[in-house]
């Protein structure tokens, strides 16, 4: 008898490679007026490769047969060949999001290996890796996304620093640096959800009146430097 352990694991950070699946980005923006948007993945092996695709709403835990999302994916699981891609569609299906901010789901993909060839290899261990990228519904009225970055507002409080996100869109911000000296405060990357307020943690104290440099990730993925005074 064979015996199969299957592992899956949750690749968490800004990650776009599912062992020999290549995806075409870290992070995906689905535009209200959208009537679909496109995931390419690659298969960079010299043999063919299946991947299963779905959405959660921040719930790693469950599977996809647990979740209900307003999203449609076609085709959910795809075969791709050795040194092959596939396109991935995914369909928006009008439910009622809010429309004054961004929503937060996360795209997945899993790297499902193929079984061992050789009839020898009785045991054998099998690892199944997944990927877990953020997707953005973009309400079609929000202004542009350029802007708000300038807009957050950093106020000095007991251990740290208190950022302000009065905008729609979700801001991450990767890692805080003092302006004398360029020293890291933080290395801790925090995503700010729209409308909100985050307290992190800093290394050294703040005071008012001080400038700091952060970086923070565009829509791209691309990291980006950005300076601010601290309240």
């Amino acid at each position: 008898m064979k015996w199969l352990y299957s592992f899956a694991f949750f690749l968490f950070c800004q990650q776009s490679l599912a062992d020999n699946i290549v995806i075409n980005g870290t992070r995906f923006i689905y535009s209200g007026d959208a009537r679909e948007i496109t995931v390419q993945l690659s298969n960079k092996a010299d043999r063919p490769a299946l991947a299963q695709v779905w959405i959660d709403d921040g719930n790693a835990a469950l599977t996809p047969e647990q979740i209900s999302v307003p999203f449609v994916i076609t085709p959910p699981v795809a075969r791709l060949e050795a040194n092959g891609g596939q396109t991935v569609r995914v369909h928006f299906q009008g439910a009622q999001l809010p429309q004054d901010r961004e929503s937060l789901y996360w795209l997945n993909v899993l790297d499902i290996p193929p079984a061992p060839t050789d009839s020898a290899e009785d045991n054998y261990v099998q690892l199944a890796i997944r990927s877990r990228l953020k997707l953005f519904y973009r309400p079609a009225g929000l202004p542009n996304r350029t802007q708000a970055i300038g807009q957050m507002t950093w106020k000095a409080v007991p251990g740290g620093v208190r950022i302000d996100n009065p905008t729609p869109f979700y801001i991450t911000v990767t890692e805080i640096f003092s302006e004398v000296g360029d020293e890291s405060l933080s290395h801790d990357a925090n995503m700010i959800a729209p409308f909100s307020q985050q307290d992190v943690s800093l290394d050294t104290p703040l005071s008012a009146g001080q400038k700091i440099r952060f970086m923070n990730i565009n829509d791209y993925g691309s990291s980006n430097s950005s300076m601010a005074v601290v309240e």
